[in-house]
């Protein structure tokens, strides 16, 4: 993890922005709304529990398997490898990946959810 921040590598939280507020406050330890910390990913691929929080959202989530998600690329809709998490409140889909941990979505309070919808190159 060179030159990685340890902040972002070990961070459960995952910030959000809603209404123009970006919560938790910035000088908290969140990685940005995309990205899930890569201890969180490491605990769920070894196969122990991870702390998570999103949208001040506290649980433990559990690794449940492997699945495949869709997400456009470039235009293009592509089935991706992911991890899903669930606990008690929350159940989350990371892309599986060890480098880049993305969010590809959570479920969370009932009817409350966040989706990647698409990726655009520069």
């Amino acid at each position: 993890m060179s030159g990685l921040r340890p902040e972002l590598a070990g961070a459960n939280t995952v910030a959000f922005v809603s209404q123009g507020t970006v919560s938790p406050d910035p000088a908290h330890r969140a990685t940005p709304p995309f990205l899930v910390s890569r201890q969180i990913y490491a605990a769920l691929k070894a196969g122990d529990t991870a702390h998570f929080v999103i949208y001040g959202l506290s649980d433990e989530l559990e690794f449940v398997g492997l699945t495949q998600r869709e997400v456009e690329v470039d235009g293009q809709i592509v089935e991706v490898s992911a991890i899903e998490a669930a606990g008690t409140e929350i159940t989350a889909w990371i892309l599986d990946d060890a480098q880049w941990p993305i969010l590809l979505g959570a479920e969370f309070e009932g009817n409350n959810y966040v989706s990647l919808i698409s990726i655009e190159g520069a």
